[in-house]
């Protein structure tokens, strides 16, 4: 019975840990369409949620970003997947990807949860730079609520290096 077991498991553990074109698993495609069921179901089966990378560098949490899951950022850092990874293919972190979605709310938990504002792309821009390029393609408001949202960031980060030195 315990062999029965052993390759149950073992077909389980291939599964969970299988790549496809892309190179995402399950945990991918589930934080991609924000289905926090499944990552919770994967974490209790100790998939180790922090180490993920697709093949274009994307963690979890740039994939949940991209489909503007905030639902599922919280649980994410949680299980020690990072909001300031860099992904290969343009070195943005999830905040940049945020901006370049539109994603208001996104934006606000990863600011929340202590994401960095002032940290730089592949092209040398912040997200507050990466906004200002793409205001002809998202709505005027929310940009607005962007510009708002990283502007306080970026007043907490000086405050906070003024009162290191």
């Amino acid at each position: 019975a315990i062999s029965v077991l052993q390759f149950f498991y073992s077909i389980v553990d291939d599964f969970l840990t299988e790549l496809d074109y892309q190179g995402w698993t399950p945990a991918h495609m589930a934080a991609f369409v924000g289905n926090l069921d499944v990552l919770r179901v994967l974490h209790a089966m100790k998939v180790d949620l922090s180490t993920l990378l697709d093949y274009a560098g994307n963690t979890l949490m740039h994939l949940a970003v991209s489909g503007k899951h905030a639902n599922v950022i919280r649980p994410l850092h949680a299980w020690e997947v990072t909001l300031d990874s860099y992904n290969d293919t343009c070195s943005n972190t999830a905040l940049h990807i945020a901006v370049k979605v539109g994603a208001v709310e996104v934006v606000q938990v990863l600011l929340a949860l202590g994401a960095d504002a002032t940290l730089l792309n592949a092209k040398g821009q912040t997200a507050s730079t990466l906004l200002g390029q793409l205001h002809d393609k998202l709505d005027d408001s929310v940009v607005h609520q962007l510009r708002f949202l990283l502007t306080q960031a970026n007043s907490v980060k000086e405050k906070e290096a003024v009162e290191v030195v």
